[in-house]
């Protein structure tokens, strides 16, 4: 299992938000992790209220 530092975390919340939104497919095969693992930051994230990682559905 990997452990990942905070900075590469910042880095795939950055590649993530706006204005940036890369594909999480893309982010994957750019820094070798895999996209289960981003899908979880990012679900986190979004539970953690941030913002540029609701859904349309949760922002109404």
């Amino acid at each position: 299992m990997h452990g990942y530092s905070e900075a590469v975390k910042a880095d795939v919340k950055r590649r993530m938000s706006p204005p940036h939104r890369q594909n999480v497919t893309r982010i994957s095969e750019e820094l070798g992790i895999h996209v289960i693992t981003l899908f979880k930051w990012r679900k986190t994230w979004r539970l953690q209220g941030k913002e540029q990682f609701k859904t349309r559905f949760q922002q109404e």
